[in-house]
């Protein structure tokens, strides 16, 4: 049995639906929930369930959007299940505060989205044991592009050029709860703009927006100016898995997940 201080709680954002803008309504009806989205006969978020059952670390699972009724599984864990909240932002607040009510002594709330269908344990694990090496608020995953492109070639992610780097993020992310209880209002602006870089520095202050804009932002730079905004110490992570990061938004994407799957069962 793992010690107390090691486990962790899980929250899975499945709030997101088809619109009649998106792109997606050419594999699902507007309104479907897009975890439910169907991948060789399963829910797209049954995948990331699957690997989350699978890692030890983890004990109670909140599923946020969804509910009992579509009949989704999560061996070896104890599955919650809340209504949307709204925005991304609203929604990780409400899952703190779950985990918190449910294990008050839970060391981290980790993100996942419900749109990530080819992660695996080993790669949840990585994550994980990177956050047990320091005490930070905050842990984040960026992938760089030659990672990206080495693995998924035509999977069109949007990409942020660092100093030092040109990366896109992760859809695997962690946060004390405490802190993602009571979370600062300036994290609704940032996660509401998740999908435009330049709009969220713009919103962690001028500073950040200059360095970004003229490619001189440096990861241990944006540690320190998001921490500063925020108040909370954060950690990027120079994530090694592309699969962290490939969500689905697109048709090409959403073929792409499914070609990958098959491909796993034979």
């Amino acid at each position: 049995m793992l010690p107390a201080c090691k486990l962790m709680d899980a929250i899975v954002g499945a709030g997101g639906v088809v619109r009649a803008d998106d792109a997606l309504q050419s594999v699902a009806p507007v309104g479907t929930p897009k975890a439910l989205l169907p991948l060789l006969g399963r829910p797209m978020v049954q995948y990331v369930l699957d690997a989350i059952s699978k890692v030890a670390r983890i004990q109670n699972v909140i599923v946020i959007g969804l509910d009992a009724q579509h009949g989704l599984a999560c061996p070896g864990k104890q599955l919650v299940y809340l209504p949307s909240a709204g925005s991304l932002f609203d929604n990780a607040r409400q899952g703190c505060r779950a985990i918190l009510e449910r294990n008050p002594a839970s060391r981290l709330a980790v993100w996942f989205s419900a749109d990530v269908p080819l992660i695996t344990p080993a790669m949840v694990d990585w994550f994980l044991d990177r956050t047990l090496e320091s005490d930070r608020d905050l842990f984040y995953q960026l992938i760089r592009r030659e990672v990206m492109l080495k693995r998924f070639p035509e999977s069109r992610r949007t990409y942020t050029h660092l100093q030092d780097r040109v990366v896109c993020a992760g859809d695997v992310a962690a946060i004390t709860p405490v802190v993602g209880a009571g979370a600062h209002p300036l994290w609704e602006q940032i996660t509401g703009a998740r999908k435009n870089p330049l709009r969220q520095a713009q919103i962690v202050g001028v500073q950040l927006l200059w360095l970004l804009l003229t490619r001189q932002l440096s990861v241990p730079r944006a540690e320190q100016l998001v921490g500063q905004r925020l108040g909370l110490s954060g950690v990027l992570l120079d994530c090694p898995f592309a699969e962290m990061g490939m969500d689905v938004d697109k048709p090409l994407q959403y073929a792409l997940a499914e070609r990958e799957l098959r491909a796993a069962r034979t």
